[in-house]
């Protein structure tokens, strides 16, 4: 969980989760300034509620998320979300997201939730991306 602040900088960490039951969150931002997420695996494979690899809040004023050559695998929730933005932007390139669903229920790469839909993006970056579904916009 990081709130607030500028200059962060992530490079090739592995998270690992199969945790019990609620919400399990990869990464948590909110209120970030400016985050380079690099050569790092987030892997959520818990049987819970609702399983997200990187979520991001409140970052729309700045415009300064990337995420570069990462792998997200998101499984066995009822809702999946690789990335899952509120009022946020990032850019992202060389990265893969995969998603396996439980039920089915839900299940997302890219989920983009907010009141005004116009403040939530996604740029790429002219670079590889794969992902498994879809991204959808709420």
């Amino acid at each position: 969980f990081i709130h607030g602040g500028e200059r962060h900088f992530i490079d090739n960490i592995i998270i690992n989760f199969n945790l019990g039951f609620g919400e399990i969150y990869g990464i948590y931002l909110e209120y970030i300034q400016q985050l380079s997420l690099s050569n790092s695996k987030i892997n959520i494979s818990s049987p819970s509620k609702q399983n997200i690899g990187i979520y991001i809040e409140n970052n729309i004023n700045y415009n300064n998320i990337n995420l570069l050559s990462n792998k997200i695998d998101i499984s066995y929730s009822e809702n999946n979300y690789g990335i899952y933005l509120v009022n946020s932007s990032l850019i992202l390139d060389y990265s893969s997201i995969n998603i396996k669903g439980f039920n089915n229920i839900n299940n997302n790469a890219i989920y983009c939730s907010n009141d005004n839909i116009s403040n939530n993006s996604v740029s790429f970056a002219n670079r590889i991306i794969s992902w498994l579904y879809f991204i959808q916009i709420y």
